[in-house]
């Protein structure tokens, strides 16, 4: 059973909120807090819901004033181009699978790349806190039934 196919099983039985933590390089951490978080089924493309945000850092999953915010949209695949560009499919651009609108302001699932690099928003990205040209050292997605 494919991955998103697990995570829709595990979140509709019932409510759930997500939380991402990050880490850089400097041992610096910052979190996002979403208090409802749901992924849809295979017939849905495994559209992302989401609402609620806290944090110490930028929006950028759920903000209605981000042009890439994740909320409402397809997962978007090498090979399943669910995104809003046209011109490009997201996956292929930052190199990672990802609810991309249009190619995402975060990318938890990109490349490893250590820190500083050239390679814009293709390494695991958080823009509103380090910027596309700075891969993290870490991300952890954590969902916890709250009903």
């Amino acid at each position: 059973m494919p991955g998103n196919d697990k995570l829709h099983n595990l979140l509709s039985q019932g409510t759930y909120d997500m939380r991402m933590d990050m880490e850089d390089f400097d041992n610096q951490t910052r979190y996002v807090k979403y208090s409802s978080f749901n992924v849809g089924n295979e017939s849905s493309k495994y559209t992302v819901t989401l609402s609620g945000f806290s944090g110490d850092v930028g929006d950028c999953f759920g903000s209605t004033t981000s042009p890439n915010q994740m909320n409402n949209m397809k997962f978007t695949t090498l090979d399943q181009d669910n995104d809003l560009r046209s011109e490009v499919n997201c996956a292929i651009r930052t190199n990672a699978g990802w609810w991309h609108k249009s190619c995402s302001c975060a990318n938890p699932n990109g490349l490893y790349l250590r820190g500083e690099n050239s390679m814009g928003n293709q390494g695991v990205t958080y823009v509103p806190w380090r910027g596309p040209f700075y891969s993290m050292k870490a991300t952890q997605m954590m969902v916890r039934r709250v009903s």
